[in-house]
């Protein structure tokens, strides 16, 4: 079975990962990193739940 880790962090991208984050730096220098297209217009929590 595959398995999936997902980040979901407002305003995380790939070039804040580095020497302030060493878990995320670390896990995604040994794993492989993928972006998902955000889905847009973006809604807020309210409507979310």
């Amino acid at each position: 079975m595959k398995k999936t880790v997902v980040i979901d962090v407002v305003g995380l991208s790939s070039n804040l990962i580095g020497q302030h984050t060493p878990f995320l730096d670390k896990y995604s220098k040994e794993k492989s990193l993928h972006t998902i297209a955000p889905m847009l217009p973006a809604v807020t929590t309210a409507v979310q739940s």
